[in-house]
């Protein structure tokens, strides 16, 4: 099965130049914003944060075709849900040149 074959998903990748920040400081989306892209996604953990305040919380795992315009302080939404970027993307290198990008996203609810 080819790359292409495996992405099964489309997301909306924000690079960070278009994301603004709101009244409070939180990171949102520029209005028209974002690109269209092609991935594949897994998940690498969830959890429920109980003590002050009971926070739900997950990550996952994205590849998206090399030359995708992302770093680490892009936003991505993925089936309506907004994530973070957590940390740097890295390029993976094939036998002809580069690949894919991996990259982690999160997001915490409640």
């Amino acid at each position: 099965m080819s790359f292409a074959a495996l992405l099964n998903r489309t997301i909306v990748v924000t690079p960070r130049d278009q994301v603004t920040a709101d009244a409070y400081g939180n990171r949102v989306l520029a209005a028209g914003s974002g690109v269209s892209v092609r991935a594949r996604r897994q998940q690498v953990d969830r959890d429920e944060l109980v003590g002050r305040r009971d926070q739900q919380a997950e990550r996952w795992l994205y590849f998206v075709p090399a030359g995708t315009a992302i770093d680490g302080r892009s936003l991505i939404v993925d089936d309506g849900t907004t994530f973070e970027v957590d940390g740097p993307p890295d390029l993976m290198d094939g036998r002809h040149g580069a690949h894919h990008v991996e990259f982690v996203v999160k997001r915490f609810e409640g």
